[in-house]
């Protein structure tokens, strides 16, 4: 289910509705809370789209709200992705590949 939230967020921004982008990328960070381990790869993962998602729509005039929220998933998945780095190199690196092809 949240690999349809995140299509559905890529199809939105394609079309320039990111608000509606950010509905979906936020659905599929809550459906993945719900199944994924807090300091996994995927966690991590999810986080930076939902930060990313947050920084397409700000806008400085109304986007204080939604300011805040992008931090915070700023803040929270470089601490995953250093844990997973230390612990599975590999996998790190491979997260570190996937997050630069966003």
């Amino acid at each position: 289910m949240h690999a349809v939230q995140m299509k559905l967020a890529y199809v939105n921004t394609a079309l320039g509705r990111k608000e509606e982008s950010v509905v979906n990328v936020t659905r599929c960070l809550e459906l993945k809370l719900h199944v994924l381990e807090p300091d996994s790869k995927e966690m991590g993962v999810a986080n930076i789209q939902s930060a990313e998602a947050y920084v397409a729509v700000l806008n400085f005039k109304e986007g204080q709200e939604k300011y805040a929220d992008s931090k915070s998933c700023l803040e929270i998945s470089p601490g995953i992705l250093y844990k997973i780095e230390s612990e599975a190199p590999v996998e790190a690196a491979e997260a570190y590949t996937e997050i630069a092809m966003l």
